[in-house]
């Protein structure tokens, strides 16, 4: 089969992450792809593309972003769907009914685990034999250096490394007072974000702010093998969003054996269990209590990484989700 891909075309984002990984699938399984960024799309030009190219399926992360696309094509079609979909985007009025259309369109329906499962089934209780839940996998390849340079970090600093887009449902700052308040009292501490300017306004405010607080420290995106070699270099890889699907971040850093400290949000808890794959925290104080225990006592630090490197080699493993698309589209075909 050719298939169209639609997706962001904004290399440092989860969306690109997860779109390339399945299109390496899809090539595997000896399917050609096609690729379109839905930033710069427009609807003409994407009916263009599927008919010059001759496509035939569709594919595309986000039921709003690739949505919009999809619910105009005649091929078959298969949605992703993102954490803004259905964590936000819902609410809505005028882009729900954009994604129920396309919803209504589709051939196949994805979530990444059993909550996202659970609230489509909720709004689209008609639709419910399309919904597949197919959990994210990772793969992980390391820099050439073994280490990432950070100007700004003192050599004797340890770093608790949030991974984020600049955004509000990112909530970069959640842990921002708190972190400057432990970093005077023991300024080896620091938090380092790192993540591409999504929302210019947004990130205006959040780089002003930051300069303000003792011991934050804002880096721009960094190719992918680079942000990977600096999540060995951290002691812990932070997730403070407000809402999430299935976090690439915290994949990625379980797979590279780096506990993972997150707050306490259904996307997460998909992901980390409190004290056996990771930690989990409600509030900025008890991620520093946590925190200090993930530093502080090495046996539950070594039980974390190995309990989230057995739960990412079993129920995330690249070859589990690759058959799961395989699957998918040999009933499309």
């Amino acid at each position: 089969m050719k298939i169209l891909l639609l997706g962001l075309g904004e290399a440092a984002t989860g969306n690109a992450t997860t779109l390339r990984r399945i299109a390496g699938h899809l090539h595997a399984a000896e399917h050609q792809t096609v690729f379109r960024a839905i930033e710069t799309l427009e609807e003409e030009a994407m009916l263009e593309t599927a008919r010059k190219e001759q496509c035939d399926a569709a594919l595309g992360i986000h039921a709003y972003g690739a949505g919009k696309f999809l619910r105009h094509l005649e091929i078959p079609t298969v949605i992703i769907f993102g954490g803004t979909d259905l964590n936000e985007m819902i609410f809505d009025d005028t882009k729900k009914a954009v994604i129920t259309d396309a919803v209504e369109h589709a051939s196949a329906l994805v979530c990444f685990n059993e909550d996202f499962v659970h609230r489509a089934r909720k709004l689209w209780p008609q639709w419910e034999e399309k919904l597949h839940c197919i959990p994210q996998s990772v793969e992980v390849s390391l820099s050439s250096r073994s280490q990432v340079s950070i100007p700004e970090l003192p050599e004797e600093a340890i770093f608790y490394l949030l991974p984020a887009g600049l955004r509000e449902v990112k909530d970069p700052l959640f842990l921002g007072d708190t972190i400057t308040a432990w970093h005077k009292r023991d300024p080896r501490i620091h938090l380092l974000i790192v993540g591409a300017k999504r929302d210019p306004v947004y990130a205006e405010f959040v780089s002003k702010k930051a300069q303000m607080l003792p011991g934050i420290i804002l880096m721009d995106a960094i190719p992918q093998p680079d942000l990977w070699a600096l999540m060995r270099q951290a002691q812990v890889v932070l997730n403070t969003s407000k809402s999430e699907s299935s976090p690439n971040s915290l994949l990625e850093a379980m797979s590279l054996g780096v506990p993972v400290l997150a707050r306490d949000i259904p996307g997460n808890r998909a992901i980390v269990s409190d004290g056996k794959t990771g930690m989990l925290f409600a509030t900025p104080n008890e991620c520093i209590a946590k925190a200090m225990s993930l530093h502080s006592d090495h046996a539950l630090r070594e039980r974390v990484i190995a309990g989230a490197h057995t739960m990412i080699r079993t129920a995330f493993s690249p070859e589990r989700e690759a058959n799961a698309y395989a699957e998918l589209f040999a009933k499309l075909s």
